[in-house]
């Protein structure tokens, strides 16, 4: 990190002063809360740019993070009257930090659930296994880790804090991510669920419900500085599993009233977006894209944003800058799907595509909306509902489905070129039965896009990769995400004729899971689809681990019965030479893992002495065929003896 900050600072170093200029000029509004708070003194001025541009961080989310000491107003007077003719100018501005900031996060404390146990009851259906029964539990054990509670002071001095107030507590992604983020929130309500923790997980949903009803919308995540954007809009798929949870645990009367206090808020969502991010071209109507409401840095990435606006780009700062938050929206942020460019984050026009996956979750939406006013008795919004579906859907399908690849993103009208796992995430929601049924969706239809996905060179031994393309940007190969992979397991699953191909795909998930927490104790918020058992990287921060949405799509996988595979996923690409025998070993590892049951240091010295049998078993051997005969290999040296395979064992 410290190298990549240091030649970030030489690239920054030659065109500061222009930025600086830039800044000083620009003319916009704060930042505002419902009530009116201004959060000008995190989210622009000088103060700001001279903490994140000197910078008194590694992290420039740190700074928007720490809750002020006293009234922005008296900060403001302070820095305004800072005196800076003698001395360290940056020491200076070290201690004026120190003196009227807290330490980043400080505004929120540890939490433990009161529905959480160490035990809970799905674990009965893991008792078979030793190793998975420890590896659930352990999931299970991070919530009481993640749950964060604000402090008193927040709702004493909401105008000190970026943090946004919440009527309930929050379960938090992990790492640098201290608050609630809204489409990891709906993995992590899965998880909860899997782990019988009801109560918790409508906490979570009930504060975004109160966001979009104080801000008009949910906004990207907890923070002041995100009321600029939203994410993808899962809100409601989140009401939909915690309805059915209270259903089906025989708690109706509460799952009535749950209903009743969401739906109105739901169609408030679904307004913001057909109102704020409609393609603005009739033709695509009713299709929508991502934006933001912003034309400066981002305050949590400033000077990341500020470095970029001094290199060569098209168009103008404003510009770039909203780009750049409209990317902050999809959740992929970054990936070359956005990029003109394809390896060029200069080059960023998100708010000129028209992307397949939030089309995909906009039709889920409104086909959620239909199911809950139907259960209401609301015909008219049933029917406006229903023919809002099957609008999107018949869009979708003229102007963003490519047969043989899926779907594509649109840019200036024309499918864009590049292969994404975005292109097959539409899959997730067709393959629902209501969206079977309302929409005349076939199996031939899923089947055909699901071969696609097998053939797109985006599978790999641990996974589904975000595109084919390595740019360094986190949502670009070779790293591989829990959503990502939970939604198109989830998908294949629905399908007779795909869900073999779920079950592998989800088992290799699993699998490059439990790898990973064995070695280190963590699980991590991306990982490499290349590699079994490595985390990912790439992007603007170090990676991270916790973590939230990882955690939950591990448990559903779980609770729906996959276990981590001896395979490869389906139609996966496996590197060659060295690499790929580390791969074998690894498989051969888990799979060891898994038989005998064992977990850490045991299983290492029994592997270490060639006391593990499976790694002699037809399960191992169909895998090592597997990982050594793909057809896009591009070097001949394989592993093919047990005497080496024995070597290498013995060696890790």
């Amino acid at each position: 990190a410290g190298v990549e900050k240091a030649a970030i600072m030489r690239a920054h170093t030659g065109h500061m002063q222009a930025v600086w200029v830039f800044v000083l000029g620009m003319v916009t509004t704060g930042t505002r809360s419902a009530t009116g708070t201004s959060y000008t003194l995190w989210t622009q001025g000088s103060l700001l740019h001279a903490v994140q541009t000197a910078p008194l961080f590694n992290d420039s989310k740190d700074f928007v993070d720490m809750p002020a000491t006293a009234d922005p107003s008296q900060i403001e007077a302070a820095w305004v009257a800072l005196n800076w003719t003698s001395g360290d100018r940056v020491a200076t501005l070290s201690m004026f930090v120190a003196h009227w900031f807290d330490p980043p996060g400080s505004d929120l404390l540890p939490w433990t659930p009161p529905d959480w146990t160490a035990d809970p009851p799905f674990l009965d259906d893991l008792a078979d296994n030793a190793t998975i029964y420890e590896f659930g539990r352990a999931l299970n054990g991070i919530w009481s880790v993640l749950g964060r509670v604000e402090t008193p002071n927040v709702s004493l001095h909401p105008e000190r804090h970026t943090l946004l107030q919440t009527p309930h507590q929050q379960i938090v992604p992990g790492g640098r991510f201290r608050e609630f983020y809204y489409w990891d929130s709906y993995w992590i309500v899965r998880g909860l669920l899997v782990c019988d923790m009801i109560d918790t997980a409508m906490g979570i949903v009930n504060n975004l419900l109160y966001f979009c009803d104080t801000y008009g919308f949910v906004p990207n995540g907890g923070r002041a500085y995100y009321l600029t954007r939203s994410q993808p809009p899962l809100l409601s798929e989140m009401v939909a599993v915690v309805y059915d949870a209270l259903v089906t645990t025989g708690r109706g009367a509460d799952a009535h009233a749950f209903l009743l206090r969401a739906v109105p808020t739901l169609d408030t969502e679904h307004a913001w977006w057909m109102l704020n991010r409609r393609v603005p071209d009739p033709r695509l109507s009713p299709l929508s894209r991502y934006d933001a409401n912003t034309t400066l840095p981002r305050p949590e990435s400033y000077l990341e944003d500020t470095v970029l606006a001094g290199s060569p780009h098209p168009g103008s700062n404003a510009t770039l800058f909203r780009n750049v938050a409209a990317g902050a929206e999809s959740g992929w942020d970054f990936s070359s799907r956005w990029f003109v460019t394809p390896d060029s984050l200069a080059t960023i026009d998100t708010t000129d595509v028209v992307p397949v996956e939030l089309n995909a979750y906009l039709l889920g939406v409104e086909l959620n909306l239909y199911r809950f006013h139907t259960v209401l008795g609301n015909s008219t919004a049933t029917e406006s509902y229903m023919a809002a579906a099957r609008s999107r859907h018949a869009a979708m399908q003229r102007h963003l489905r490519c047969v043989g690849s899926g779907w594509r993103d649109l840019r200036n009208g024309e499918p864009t070129a590049g292969v994404s796992a975005s292109n097959f995430l539409p899959l997730w929601v067709l393959s629902r039965p209501d969206a079977r049924a309302f929409l005349n969706i076939t199996s031939m239809d899923l089947t055909e896009a699901a071969t696609a996905l097998e053939q797109s060179g985006l599978m790999a031994i641990a996974g589904v990769r975000t595109t084919t393309l390595h740019t360094g940007q986190q949502w670009d190969s070779p790293n591989a995400w829990a959503p990502v992979q939970h939604m198109l397991t989830e998908a294949l699953l629905r399908v007779n004729e795909t869900a073999a191909a779920g079950r592998a795909l989800g088992g290799a998930w699993l699998a490059t899971n439990l790898i990973a927490y064995n070695r280190t104790g963590f699980m991590y918020e991306k990982y490499n689809a290349e590699e079994l058992g490595v985390g990912g990287g790439g992007g603007e921060y170090i990676p991270q681990t916790g973590f939230g949405w990882t955690n939950g799509v591990a448990l559903t996988l779980l609770a729906q019965g996959l276990r981590p595979s001896d395979t490869p996923a389906s139609g996966a690409n496996t590197p060659s030479g060295a690499r790929r025998t580390r791969h074998l070993v690894l498989v051969v590892v888990c799979i060891a893992l898994v038989a005998v049951g064992g977990i850490g240091l045991l299983t290492a010295h029994r592997l270490r002495h060639g006391t593990v049998a499976t790694a002699r078993s037809e399960d191992a051997k169909r895998l090592k065929a597997l990982a050594v005969s793909s057809p896009n290999d591009e070097c001949g040296s394989s592993v093919d003896s047990d005497s080496e395979t024995a070597t290498l064992i013995q060696t890790l």
